[in-house]
């Protein structure tokens, strides 16, 4: 008998960003230019076996407004599944967390003030009956 190895692959990630707007409200009055610098680090981790299936990728991001039309800024996303397997082929275990950030108004501009944080979180059974 063979027995499962076990090697998740881990990924790391850094960068910096730098945008430019003539218009950082993004109205129609109120128009002021903006400089947004951001420093970003990244982590993902990849799993595959039989007894587990997972893909996690998580993102931090502080952004330093130079003209502090709005405040600094930290941020974190996270976009996580794992699978796992009970019985082969007719039970499973999945579990899923989504975090990330969204508009408190739709109908309003995407900017840092009408951002809020989210997070959705599932788990539970899943079960696959054959029928022949």
């Amino acid at each position: 008998m063979i027995s499962d190895s076990n090697a998740a692959r881990i990924d790391y990630s850094a960068g910096i960003e730098g945008e430019y707007s003539d218009n950082a409200n993004l109205t129609s009055i109120d128009e002021n230019d903006e400089l947004r610098r951001s420093i970003l680090a990244g982590i993902s981790m990849e799993e595959n076996t039989s007894k587990l299936t997972a893909d996690i990728r998580s993102l931090i991001e502080y952004s330093d407004y130079r003209d502090d039309t709005f405040e600094d800024e930290s941020a974190f996303y996270l976009n996580g599944n794992a699978n796992f397997t009970i019985r082969p082929s007719s039970f499973f275990w999945s579990v899923q967390d989504y975090y990330t950030q969204q508009r408190l108004n739709s109908l309003d501009p995407e900017t840092p003030d009408n951002m809020i944080n989210t997070n959705v979180f599932s788990t539970g059974p899943d079960f696959n009956f054959r029928l022949n």
